[in-house]
């Protein structure tokens, strides 16, 4: 099936058990809309992905994917939400991720995500554009770090509205006086249980 003209597809919630199509991807230029969550989908997300250039939504949760993100996912640049969680994907991130820049929701919770994120690219934006955020149950490594996430230079950290690192494999320790100084009157929910924190509050 070779979608040209289509703009809007929403296959959530059947029992499709195939992999992502290639095809299809190939052929999505005009694609903004793709529902794909709630399914049984299995293998790895296909590089064409990078062909289906205008996608602002891609919803993939909710299904057994598996294996490394590719590289050509970070060429979407109008992607919007992308929304990954309760799948099977491992490994670092694709590098270039951070670089996203019309990223407003990333769901990555319940993988096997490894690795570092890239805290400071996503800071580096030019607009506010990320409001949600949610790392939870993956295996992560390193602190959170709260140098770059209060640093109100970091435009891209302006603007947050919800975190959730919860068993993210993220570590925080303390909680600096400064932790939430960008996202005071932006932020409303957070959700850092399991992240090994101590001290006071």
């Amino acid at each position: 099936w070779k979608p040209k003209s289509v703009v809007h597809l929403d296959f959530s919630n059947n029992k499709f058990s195939s992999t992502v199509p290639s095809m299809l991807l190939s052929h999505s230029s005009q694609l903004t809309n793709l529902f794909l969550s709630g399914n049984t989908l299995q293998g790895t997300l296909p590089s064409e992905i990078g062909k289906a250039s205008n996608l602002r939504i891609l919803a993939l949760d909710n299904n057994r994917l598996e294996g490394t993100l590719p590289a050509e996912l970070t060429q979407l640049q109008q992607l919007e939400e992308l929304l990954l969680e309760q799948n099977r994907f491992t490994n670092h991130l694709p590098t270039d991720i951070g670089r996203m820049t019309s990223l407003a929701k990333l769901n990555l919770n319940h993988n096997s995500f490894t690795g570092d994120f890239p805290w400071q690219e996503f800071g580096n934006r030019e607009d506010c554009t990320l409001t949600h955020l949610n790392l939870g149950f993956n295996s992560f490594v390193g602190s959170i770090p709260w140098d770059v996430l209060s640093n109100s230079t970091l435009v891209g950290w302006t603007c947050l509205q919800e975190l959730t690192l919860k068993s993210s494999g993220f570590t925080a320790e303390t909680l600096p006086d400064t932790a939430f100084g960008n996202w005071v009157n932006t932020l409303k929910y957070l959700d850092l249980s399991d992240t090994l924190l101590r001290g006071t509050i």
